[in-house]
């Protein structure tokens, strides 16, 4: 039994936690019936035993209310995803550095071609963000765009404009020249189907975008600015990409070969949300990828 106190000092218990990990949210009520937010944060010691804390934060219809200055009912977003989809992640990982709640299911009709699910987002991809009203926001990019306007604080840009510029290249230069080169790679897994001139072209064309990064980003453990941006979010799942792609082209060290990045995301894994994120990625993808 898990015993907080709401508003007056008086005594609220909550029975049971559903199974989001590491971020988890239920709902409980307090003095006149009114719905109160928690988040719960399960953290995964060494030999796999749980400690788990509550703490009350506002929901997100809460923090609209707050943000447009008129009030709001309460209730929760919805995320369908799967945990394995580095796009996806980016979107996770968005919501938990903006201490955001919010529920995570797989498309309806268990599939993104199920009639169900092209009724909410006609392109067939996830992820997608559907708001307490029902409004649907597709693309990753998009989503995360939509939580900066929406829920300006904390906020996933730097103050200054320079910085700021860091943030947009080094994301777009991600988008442009990394991303494409790992999926096409992806295509690549089968050794029996496997085209050895292509995989030599795509692994130079992936290459050269991380020597890109690189470029755009700092030696810490957020990318640009010494603090969490949408940078991060976007980076951290593509270098996720670029690590399997490495496992299954027996390139261990690819990641390494670029030691910029790869201090940065061995500071940035410290982070508890990013590295939550990193790891539920990373293990359900080498699971999807066998």
């Amino acid at each position: 039994m898990c015993w907080f106190r709401a508003a007056a000092g008086r005594r609220l218990s909550v029975r049971s936690i559903r199974a989001w990990s590491p971020c988890s949210t239920d709902r409980a009520r307090g003095p006149g019936g009114r719905h109160l937010s928690l988040r719960w944060q399960v953290t995964i010691r060494p030999g796999g035993t749980q400690h788990s804390r509550a703490r009350r934060i506002p929901s997100f219809s809460a923090r609209l209310a707050d943000a447009r200055g008129r009030p709001s009912g309460e209730s929760f977003m919805k995320l369908y995803a799967v945990t394995h989809s580095p796009f996806a992640a980016r979107v996770s990982l968005a919501l938990r550095l903006k201490g955001v709640p919010y529920e995570q299911a797989p498309p309806p009709g268990g599939s993104t071609r199920s009639p169900e699910y092209l009724a909410i987002n006609p392109i067939g991809k996830l992820p997608v963000l559907v708001l307490p009203d029902g409004t649907a926001i597709a693309e990753s990019e998009t989503i995360i765009d939509y939580l900066e306007d929406s829920v300006p604080q904390p906020s996933l840009l730097p103050a200054g404009a320079q910085e700021r510029v860091r943030v947009r290249n080094a994301v777009r230069t991600a988008e442009s020249y990394v991303v494409p080169a790992a999926l096409r790679l992806f295509r690549q897994m089968k050794p029996e189907t496997r085209d050895a001139g292509v995989v030599a072209a795509e692994l130079a064309q992936l290459r050269n975008g991380l020597t890109l990064v690189e470029h755009f980003i700092d030696d810490a453990a957020f990318a640009v600015g010494g603090k969490a941006s949408k940078a991060d979010c976007i980076l951290l799942p593509t270098v996720i990409l670029c690590t399997l792609v490495g496992r299954i082209f027996d390139l261990p060290e690819l990641v390494a070969e670029f030691p910029r990045l790869s201090s940065y995301v061995a500071k940035a894994r410290t982070n508890p949300d990013m590295g939550s994120i990193w790891d539920e990625t990373e293990a359900a993808l080498r699971a999807f990828l066998g």
